[in-house]
């Protein structure tokens, strides 16, 4: 059992290691392989095991043990273990729920919003479009959505138009055929 200044050590250097680190196996490790880690770790870093060590060796032992749990959770779960492979491509080292869903949702958003007319491609199609744009900015959504509809007639049917047309359509209380 290691001694009180190495434990602080170790608690430390958690904070800079991924859980494939704290448990000691590659990051292609079947599940197994993980178990029989974590039963190695549980075995070194158990809070009982610190029973008769001073309070604070006992709390830094149970502060380890903590992040070995957390770890051998993340990794034991192939869908949180899939999550947190994501987000240690992208440096975080810790697996927080509903983070990896939150990144991806804003790598996949645009920085400003876009108008309608921007989302137009063609010229017949921007026009309408910011007929539509000056029609939801003094919420008149019925006529909103006729210049929409004419501009993703001419726009070749945008898809981003059409979403944009369906939220209007919601919007307004109506269902869509």
């Amino acid at each position: 059992m290691p001694d009180e200044a190495t434990t602080k050590k170790i608690l430390t250097a958690l904070a800079s290691v991924s859980y494939y680190e704290i448990l000691k196996v590659p990051s292609g490790a079947p599940l197994e392989s993980i178990k029989e880690a974590f039963q190695e770790f549980a075995l070194e870093y158990h809070p009982d095991r610190y029973v008769r060590e001073s309070t604070e060796a006992g709390e830094l032992a149970a502060q380890i043990f903590k992040r070995g749990t957390e770890a051998f959770a993340v990794l034991s779960d192939s869908r949180t273990r899939a999550l947190y492979d994501e987000g240690l491509q992208r440096g975080q080292l810790r697996y927080v729920p509903g983070e990896a869903a939150k990144a991806a949702r804003e790598a996949q958003m645009p920085t400003e919003p876009r108008s309608l007319e921007d989302l137009a491609t063609t010229p017949k199609g921007k026009a309408h479009a910011r007929k539509a744009d000056r029609c939801l900015l003094v919420n008149k959504y019925d006529e909103a959505r006729v210049h929409l509809a004419d501009a993703i007639r001419e726009d070749g049917e945008n898809a981003e138009l059409k979403v944009q047309l369906d939220e209007l359509y919601t919007m307004g209380g109506f269902e869509l055929l």
